[in-house]
């Protein structure tokens, strides 16, 4: 007779929820708040949302999302829950969710999908940096001024 028998996991999801929420967190006060939102692309992660209401409440709803993507947004880097690939009227953020809400996520996705959202965010800093440069040069040349 075969006996069965479960093993223990290593590494679980609520742990490595807590890590990415550690990794998140040491970007605040990092990130310029200046630069415009960038949004990543999508990667697999459930979680169950609500319209906010009461859940005694006659119009209280709840509902499951399997989509989410990382939004950089005045200077915050925050998860982002969609439904159905609706990213304006089904927009759910950290304002909303926090990441250790997620029953289950890809982490490889969201990883790299955090990756670009870095990279573009940079993209971003260099070309604002560019900007205000041009712009320190053309009150330059019109007051003569090192300093506007």
């Amino acid at each position: 007779m075969t006996t069965l028998a479960l093993e223990n996991r290593k590494n679980t999801t609520e742990k490595a929820l807590e890590e990415l929420q550690n990794l998140i967190d040491a970007f605040d006060g990092k990130l310029e708040s200046d630069v415009n939102t960038i949004e990543s692309g999508e990667f697999y992660g459930r979680i169950l949302v609500d319209n906010g209401k009461y859940t005694n409440d006659c119009w209280y709803d709840s509902w499951e999302n399997t989509e989410a993507y990382w939004i950089i947004k005045n200077g915050c880097i925050e998860i982002a829950s969609m439904t159905d690939g609706c990213r304006e009227r089904c927009r759910h953020t950290l304002n909303d969710i926090r990441i250790k809400d997620f029953r289950q996520i890809h982490f490889g996705d969201a990883i790299k999908a955090l990756e670009d959202v870095i990279k573009k965010y940079n993209t971003e800093c260099t070309k604002k940096d560019d900007q205000i440069e041009r712009f320190l040069a053309f009150c330059e040349s019109y007051t003569g001024k090192e300093n506007c």
